[in-house]
């Protein structure tokens, strides 16, 4: 048996649980580590990958979206959940918007499976937020109607992340991994 010392108390595990064990670790997560079998450490590991990382939520929802956004109420320091959201792209020749798809932000703020690595084109594409139905799903008036983030793809072999922080009075941006 190997021995961990978490949170200053020694508990022995199997070899078995030395991967959930050390993710425990790494969390420094209070949890009891008791005798895992190999199936349930690996299960609680891919838990835990998917609801950390946003690449894993959108490979985990069928094939991988190179295209992620993330909601964020920096208000509140919550998950923006329940966001109504479109994504564009612009036709180069007429510079008119044309819908691509629809969705809204899950629990945790994001909208995985927004678009297909062959629909995914070099171009101009826009993500527009429905942000004042947000706030008014909360009782809150909101500055901004709606959030419009208009982005250039160079890459489309590359991913793109495209986060929304957002509180009734500003919202910023940025191209995130």
């Amino acid at each position: 048996m190997s021995t961990f010392k978490l949170q200053q108390r020694e508990r022995h595990i199997t070899s078995e649980s030395t991967l959930l064990a050390a993710v425990c670790f790494w969390l420094d997560s209070p949890i009891a580590m008791p005798v895992v079998p190999r199936h349930t450490t690996c299960l609680l590991f891919m838990l835990h990958v998917l609801f950390y990382s946003s690449r894993a939520i959108t490979i985990m929802s069928g094939s991988p979206s190179p295209l992620t956004t993330h909601v964020l109420n920096t208000a509140l320091g919550v998950p923006g959940s329940n966001v109504n959201l479109k994504l564009f792209q612009q036709d180069p020749s007429t510079s008119a918007w044309h819908l691509i798809t629809t969705g809204t932000t899950n629990k945790d703020g994001r909208c995985p499976g927004l678009i297909t690595q062959q629909q995914f084109k070099s171009g101009v594409y826009k993500l527009h937020f429905e942000t004042s139905q947000y706030w008014a799903s909360m009782g809150q008036a909101s500055f901004y109607p709606y959030v419009e983030i208009v982005f250039t793809v160079t890459d489309p072999d590359q991913m793109y992340h495209v986060p929304l922080l957002l509180s009734r009075f500003s919202y910023s941006t940025y191209r995130g991994s």
